[in-house]
């Protein structure tokens, strides 16, 4: 057994949402990663800053209002309508910043949130979810460096992303850990998030309220179970950076020149 979970279940809702039945942001389900490398993406053709902001500024327009909307919907006991709306809306808004390349929703999901998020602990490598990404496909590289980081996987304290692949590297050669270090998101807090709050309730009509392995620790200190209360504040953080960079060329240019590692 790999790690046992922590939930505590969100009551059911007792009517949908008629209010969002026209979402603006499609989910796209976790078959769009199939037949992508691990760490790639597919780009379009460049376009210019100007068409970068009028797109984001168009994608953005009425969103302000269902973020809000999404508190008082989570007050009144709809928690996993406001989970559902809340992961729609962190995908939509991934596609919207890293527009126009095509990312993977789970990738995009984890990216934007670590990013922009603004959450101290949903960058942060849990060891265990580590080791079931090591562990889910199988793979005779994945098992090679699973065996090899074995003592690095156990335990529930969050680690650093940096740290954890130093530590690592004594234990693997330079091709096994370039594997690693392509595939570390997947270890993090953010993708558990998508894993076990995101995708359940959107493709399994279901949700966990709020989920974590039991025990997870962060310099000794427990740490908050991932729910709606955590995505949340990271999806407002999210809209805050996309509408900065809607409307302020310089902090675009910035955003493109990270984002090409300039």
């Amino acid at each position: 057994m790999i790690g046992c979970l922590t939930t505590a279940r969100s009551r059911p809702s007792a009517r949908l949402l008629g209010e969002h039945r026209a979402r603006s942001h499609r989910c796209a389900p976790p078959a769009a990663e199939a037949g992508l490398q691990e760490g790639k993406m597919s780009s379009s053709p460049g376009i210019s800053e100007t068409e970068r902001r009028l797109f984001i500024t168009a994608k953005l327009g009425g969103l302000k209002e269902k973020i809000v909307f999404l508190d008082s919907l989570y007050s009144q006991g709809h928690r996993d309508e406001a989970l559902l709306l809340c992961s729609c809306y962190i995908d939509g808004l991934a596609a919207v910043l890293y527009f126009p390349d095509r990312i993977p929703s789970h990738q995009g999901f984890v990216r934007v949130v670590c990013e922009h998020g603004g959450d101290p602990f949903l960058p942060l490598v849990h060891p265990r979810q580590m080791l079931v990404a090591l562990s889910t496909r199988k793979n005779s590289v994945l098992t090679a460096i699973r065996e090899s980081i074995l003592p690095f996987l156990q335990g529930t304290e969050l680690v650093p992303e940096g740290e954890f692949l130093a530590n690592a590297r004594a234990r693997l050669d330079q091709a096994t850990h370039a594997k690693l270090k392509s595939m570390i998101w997947r270890g993090s807090m953010a993708s558990f998030a998508y894993q076990q709050l995101r995708s359940p309730v959107i493709h399994e009509l279901r949700g966990a309220g709020a989920f974590s392995f039991a025990g997870t620790t962060f310099h000794g200190k427990p740490v908050p179970l991932l729910s709606f209360e955590v995505l949340g504040p990271a999806l407002k953080n999210i809209f805050a950076v996309a509408s900065r960079l809607a409307m302020d060329q310089e902090e675009l240019q910035e955003h493109l020149r990270r984002r090409l590692g300039a």
